[in-house]
């Protein structure tokens, strides 16, 4: 993701063939998704979200190597792991610029 610029990662329930069915929904209800994000910005953060939506990344200001580790669904009344996501964890990366293009041309003679 680009620096400075918040990210998010979209967390869904879903069956091992990638379908979604009322279970899987049932399963989301009264929970929330947690995460943490570790990288050259700080040690670790917490990062929440809702089941079935978009995990927000906050916007990062040192570029590097980040990575988000510990994804899962929580109980929100016990506080106890429903389900470890799968991954478990992976990487994000924050780089300087979006796009760098450089034209270089020469004129034409007859």
């Amino acid at each position: 993701m680009p620096k400075n610029v918040a990210g998010s990662v979209l967390v869904q329930l879903t069956n091992g063939d990638g379908t979604t069915n009322v279970a899987n929904a049932a399963l989301g209800e009264g929970s929330y998704v947690e995460a943490i994000l570790r990288g050259p910005a700080f040690t670790a953060r917490p990062i929440v979200g809702r089941p079935n939506e978009t995990l927000l990344l906050p916007p990062l200001s040192l570029v590097g190597g980040y990575q988000l580790d510990g994804i899962r669904i929580v109980d929100a009344a016990t506080r106890a792991t429903r389900l470890d996501g799968n991954p478990g964890s992976f990487p994000v990366q924050v780089f300087n610029q979006v796009l760098v293009s450089k034209v270089t041309s020469r004129p034409f003679s007859l």
